[in-house]
């Protein structure tokens, strides 16, 4: 009964708004939870002991949260954690951003679900829950700083924290998150010079403190568990980076961003897309030029509304600064590329009293639509891609035991040796028919390589959890020195690379596999 009073007593639009984007979550990434698809990063994770590298890495909360999901993924059990989550976060997002009626929450919850970053996270299923959690936090605290009172302060450092020590790029989205707000907050009405610089100082201070609380408990749990800091996409490296090295990763970083919007369209190359983030941007400018030429509105106002918007680009590629300017960093990390969205939506009653608003409010609704609409249909070509990459490596997979059983002079329980297995282990060879699929979908980073299998202990585990083969091989500096000895022998020298004849060989009582490019 009381949990159904609590129910009642949630507000109707919040209802709305958790319904609606429960659905747009559900029906966007339905491949997902409906098949078994899994990269190399949960391959690695089956069957091993938990490691350190959560805390190694900094991600100190993930050990908590991976107590709701589990370690390895579990889809209908993941996909309704994260449905609930991104559900509730939109909501925090509606009510900071003050977007209500039913087609601007459609807009909102759509172009969030079907966004390529969220596409990729769910690609990571067995963490995406736990991705999605820090997500909510992250949108959590940024409400919580809309509040301005210290109990909403306290809170959203708190639940920041927590979402940084999830996983650290989500600390950016929630700085875009408060950005955006910011920016509509500041041009909403006349605002004195005295309100807009404590609105900034606190825009500045709230964040930054969770980000030293964040560094601080990294600092304690790592001493605590005597585990030192890997230099994870160089995040542990905040704060060791000269000024002149900053300015430059902030130049590369706003240029990223335009080639984002305005050179690929999107996280795939969709050049047509340029056309609708031309007028997602154009908006946005209509609402600032629009809102600066009232006449009660102060000169300080105006600056501060320009330097905003010259802004955008930085803030939002904000994660290329923080993280000392790695490149290799995916989709994943990227999620505060889709600020300008959210903040369109935000501003479109504002759109419609401009003249001629009512057909600007359709052409903006329509970019943001179909902007979406794209990201669902890359989506569930990004899941075909993966199961169609599992399906690949695993007949790959049963292809190699095969021929290792039928090794001569093999027998079941010797110790099987890969060498030179950096990458790329098992190929696959799709139809050439395939081929435009696979490319639209394969400039894309993250859990979107080409590869399910890229070392030996992925090979290793993909047998054992797959085919139920153990290789029974050397782990540590063991392996290590078993390499250092065959690589000696002339044997192994005169071995051509796997899948070639004579790639497969018993040698010391072992059997070898060679996959090294170089090799004969």
């Amino acid at each position: 009964m009381e949990l159904c009073s609590s129910i009642k007593s949630i507000a109707e639009k919040h209802k709305k708004t958790f319904f609606i984007t429960f659905i747009c979550m559900f029906f966007t990434h339905i491949y997902s939870y409906t098949n078994k698809l899994i990269n190399g990063d949960e391959v690695k994770a089956f069957m091993s002991e938990p490691d350190p590298g959560r805390i190694e890495q900094g991600r100190w909360f993930k050990v908590v949260l991976d107590r709701i999901g589990g370690r390895i993924s579990v889809p209908g059990i993941n996909m309704f954690i994260i449905c609930i989550s991104i559900a509730v976060a939109i909501c925090f997002i509606a009510e900071l951003m003050e977007i209500k009626g039913t087609l601007k929450t459609v807009a909102l919850s759509f172009v969030f679900a079907s966004f390529p970053a969220m596409t990729v996270t769910i690609g990571y299923l067995f963490v995406a829950d736990q991705y999605c959690i820090a997500i909510l936090f992250s949108s959590a605290a940024a409400w919580c700083f809309a509040k301005e009172k210290l109990g909403y302060d306290i809170a959203g450092v708190i639940i920041l924290t927590l979402s940084a020590g999830t996983y650290q790029s989500y600390w950016c989205f929630a700085v875009a998150l408060i950005y955006i707000y910011a920016m509509k907050w500041l041009l909403e009405e006349t605002r004195d010079i005295k309100a807009i610089v404590k609105k900034g100082l606190r825009s500045l201070l709230l964040p930054g403190i969770s980000l030293v609380l964040y560094a601080i408990l990294t600092k304690i749990i790592q001493t605590a568990t005597n585990i030192s800091m890997t230099d994870y996409a160089g995040l542990n490296n905040i704060g060791s980076i000269d000024l002149r090295t900053y300015i430059f990763f902030a130049k590369q970083a706003y240029r990223q961003a335009l080639r984002f919007y305005f050179v690929d369209g999107s996280f795939v190359v969709r050049h047509y897309l340029v056309v609708f983030n031309a007028i997602v941007f154009l908006g946005i400018a209509l609402f600032v030029v629009f809102k600066s030429l009232r006449k009660e509105y102060t000169w300080f106002q105006r600056i501060s509304a320009a330097v905003l918007l010259f802004m955008m680009p930085f803030m939002l590629k904000m994660i290329y600064v923080m993280s000392g300017g790695q490149k290799w960093m995916g989709e994943v990390v990227d999620l505060s590329l889709i600020a300008p969205y959210i903040l369109l939506v935000s501003i479109l009653p504002d759109l419609s009293k401009i003249k001629w608003g009512r057909y600007i409010n359709i052409i903006c609704m329509a970019s943001v639509l179909i902007i979406a609409y794209e990201g669902f249909l890359i989506a569930n070509t990004f899941y075909m891609k993966l199961q169609l990459d599992l399906m690949a490596n695993f007949s790959a997979a049963t292809r190699l035991v095969y021929r290792i059983e039928e090794t001569e002079g093999y027998h079941y329980g010797m110790p099987v040796v890969t060498m030179g297995a950096e990458k790329a282990i098992l190929d696959e060879n799709y139809p050439d028919s395939l081929d435009p699929i696979m490319e639209s979908v394969g400039v894309l980073r993250g859990s979107l390589n080409t590869h399910v299998v890229n070392n030996e202990s992925q090979l290793e585990r993909f047998c054992e959890y797959f085919l139920g083969y153990d290789f029974n091989t050397y782990r540590g500096d063991e392996k290590h020195a078993v390499w250092a000895e065959i690589e000696k022998t002339e044997e192994y020298k005169n071995m051509a690379a796997y899948p070639a004849e004579g790639s497969i060989k018993v040698i010391n009582d072992m059997l070898i596999i060679r996959f090294r490019d170089n090799a004969k």
